[in-house]
């Protein structure tokens, strides 16, 4: 197996040519398929190599290793995790339920097509301690922002201002990604998608004892209000 030497040093990626970059985005493709499909402890550099259709020596100019790689695979797929997407139409207004539907379903959407590079992901960070970084930063940004929605809630008289925030927000970011293993990994208990997100609405819903706004009770959006007219004066 052909290995660089000490004073090789992995190029940047924003050195590489535009052919470069092509071929460290076939490797991370290909990682990901083999390691979904063998698993990170079975997968083996060679196995990415012919899935990618390079050479042994060709891996090793763009990642030291098999542990390298995977931690580049999983920094291109997290950032998709806590993505939140605006509404497309600027005068919507979500209502606080329709803001934490929105947020299960995006998570929901990608773990199902993630199961297995989750569950890797979450094995590889017991023993490697850059990838339990990476994995220990998504978590905390989650945290972080639903302790802030719970604050701002809070602030508002929606939630009882006596919830502990922090230590809520750390609960149910817990519960969903357990939620989420057992049902796409372990597929027991098996839900489809909107029974899913129904249930950890509802769970949500009831752990901050939100109360509906018109939007949740008619089934709609609240969209935004016009600004009054100005008075006319004579």
């Amino acid at each position: 197996m052909v290995k660089p030497s000490p004073a090789t040093a992995i190029p940047l990626e924003s050195t590489l040519t535009a052919k470069g970059h092509r071929t460290r985005q076939s490797l991370l493709d290909a990682a990901r398929s083999v390691f979904e499909r063998d698993g990170f402890l079975e997968a083996r550099v060679s196995d990415i190599t012919t899935e990618a259709g390079v050479a042994n020596g060709t891996f090793y100019k763009y990642f030291d290793s098999k542990t390298d790689i995977f931690r580049a695979v999983m920094a291109t797929v997290t950032p998709h995790i806590y993505d939140r997407r605006r509404p497309s139409n600027p005068n919507t207004r979500l209502t606080r339920i329709q803001r934490i539907e929105r947020g299960i379903r995006q998570y929901v959407t990608f773990y199902q097509s993630s199961a297995m590079l989750m569950m890797l992901y979450d094995q590889a960070a017991t023993y490697d301690p850059e990838i339990r970084q990476l994995r220990n930063t998504g978590r905390k940004q989650a945290h972080e922002k639903i302790r802030e929605s719970i604050q701002s809630w809070q602030a508002e008289g929606a939630v009882d201002p006596e919830i502990d925030a922090d230590g809520v927000a750390s609960a149910l970011v817990s519960m969903i990604s357990q939620q989420l293993h057992y049902n796409y990994f372990m597929k027991y208990p098996k839900y489809g998608e909107e029974r899913l997100v129904k249930n950890l609405k509802h769970v949500w819903v009831s752990a901050l004892g939100l109360k509906p706004e018109p939007g949740d009770l008619n089934g709609t959006t609240v969209k935004k209000r016009a600004a009054p007219r100005k008075k006319r004066t004579n």
